[in-house]
């Protein structure tokens, strides 16, 4: 996830400094889950959805500490095939991860951080 969320703040446009003792942005994994949303005619489950919530925090020198949560999810085909069904599933993994990096990189973008010393 931590290299997920790089590749998207670099798109973005958010500028990455290595261990900066100014500014530091930490990240919890609060929930990581995948649920049946749709079955078959035999009740099997036909989809999934994978949805990750986190909490992020932003520390700042001269600044209050901010905390922020995010979820995001996103829809898989459940596969007979395991490889088929695992490679689904990282895929929706992949996707909710960078639903969710956009979103915290997007708030980061708005902080105003140039102004830390």
């Amino acid at each position: 996830m931590t290299e997920l969320f790089r590749e998207v703040f670099l798109s973005q446009g958010v500028r990455i400094v290595a261990q900066s003792p100014q500014v530091t942005l930490e990240g919890t994994i609060l929930r990581a889950e995948s649920s049946p949303v749709a079955f078959t005619s035999d009740g099997r489950a036909s989809q999934h959805r994978f949805t990750v919530a986190m909490a992020y925090t932003l520390n700042r020198v001269g600044h209050p500490r901010q905390v922020r949560q995010a979820e995001s999810s996103a829809i898989y085909t459940a596969f007979d095939d395991p490889a088929d069904a695992l490679a689904a599933q990282e895929r929706a993994i992949r996707e909710a991860g960078y639903a969710l990096a956009t979103q915290a990189g997007g708030w980061l973008a708005e902080q105003r951080l140039e102004d830390v010393p």
